[in-house]
């Protein structure tokens, strides 16, 4: 028995990384997924009022719980921080002016958006929810994350479900480490190539001959 995973396409354009090992004072985040409570983007939207920031967070994707977090972001006065995209079909182009993904959900199956943000080469972070954040960003190694803290893993950040608390540090470590982000997005792009259509037709073969 084998695990073989669905393919990705190369993407014609990737982030550079040597690009985002500059200074900033603010993170220009991105997350895509259907706006339901699996997903849990109200966990990013706490961890940018965490602490005081001029961060950005774009949401990509539409679901029922577009009206609540519309509300929420009001609420906490993040409307000049946060936008809801919508569904798109150009999400290349908004990945490739971004400079950190996050995926808060509270459970995948295989977390696609993810692994395409990796394949743009951006730096990640990570609920280390089942399943496959674990996989992709510290291949499959256990990660001990303490509440209110995160992990630093082999590909990416991880953080434990709905802490908003550790998500916020996570963010922090990328925003002052321009260093980091270029790193990861070079192992991001690293990563991803595993999961290209020519890697994942070479296993299926492998598999069938075998």
């Amino acid at each position: 028995m084998a695990v073989i995973y669905n393919p990705i396409e190369i993407p014609e354009k990737s982030v550079v990384p040597k690009d985002l090992n500059t200074k900033t004072e603010s993170l220009q985040i991105i997350t895509a997924g259907t706006l339901n409570t699996r997903k849990n983007q109200i966990m990013i939207i706490r961890a940018l009022k965490e602490v005081i920031n001029s961060d950005k967070l774009v949401i990509l994707g539409d679901g029922h719980l577009k009206t609540y977090l519309n509300d929420e972001i009001q609420k906490l006065g993040l409307e000049m921080q946060v936008s809801l995209k919508g569904s798109v079909k150009n999400v290349n182009d908004f990945f490739l002016t971004s400079n950190c993904f996050v995926l808060s959900s509270f459970t995948e199956g295989f977390p696609n958006a993810l692994l395409e943000a990796m394949a743009i080469g951006l730096p990640c972070i990570s609920t280390n929810c089942l399943s496959g954040p674990l996989e992709l960003l510290n291949e499959n190694k256990e990660a001990l994350i303490k509440n209110g803290e995160f992990y630093i893993g082999i590909y990416g950040l991880l953080v434990n479900n709905n802490d908003h608390i550790g998500l916020s540090k996570a963010l922090e470590y990328y925003r002052s480490n321009p260093d980091k982000r270029e790193k990861y997005s070079a192992l991001s792009l690293e990563r991803a190539k595993e999961y290209h259509l020519t890697s994942i037709y070479e296993k299926f073969s492998n598999f069938l001959i075998n």
